[in-house]
């Protein structure tokens, strides 16, 4: 078995894995979409948010195919706003609880806490991944 084959095989994974974690969570993003537009609902932001949706993909996908370093920059700073977005969302959500120890409060707060952090870790991981590349 060789061993070097399979470490660098980790190796591409882990160097990867914030273009794989933005895939899963913009897979979230089109069940939504997709399950709107089933029902009727086309709205001319519906659209533009489905467009947008297949152009953030498709660079993605292109990312994990052949990397370049100032597209990583750029989408890492896009994700970068987008968290600190939504993690200004999730806190305004949690502040309409009365009291945090409320078990939706809790399921809000650890869910958002894990998606949300997750994005950002994972957003600031690929602009320094993007920097290194350029260098």
């Amino acid at each position: 078995m060789n061993t070097l084959l399979t470490h660098w095989n980790k190796k591409k994974f882990f160097s990867c894995l914030p273009d794989i974690w933005f895939l899963a969570v913009l897979l979230l993003g089109w069940g939504g979409f997709m399950s709107t537009m089933l029902f009727g609902a086309w709205h001319t932001v519906g659209i533009v948010l489905g467009v947008f949706l297949l152009l953030v993909t498709g660079i993605l996908v292109k990312q994990l195919i052949r990397r370049n370093g100032a597209i990583s920059v750029f989408m890492g700073i896009l994700f970068l706003m987008c968290s600190l977005f939504f993690s200004l969302a999730l806190f305004s959500e949690l502040r309409e609880f009365p009291s945090i120890t409320e078990p939706n409060a809790i399921q809000l707060l650890l869910g958002g806490v894990i998606i949300v952090g997750g994005s950002l870790l994972m957003s600031i991981w690929m602009m320094l991944r993007g920097l290194s590349d350029r260098a």
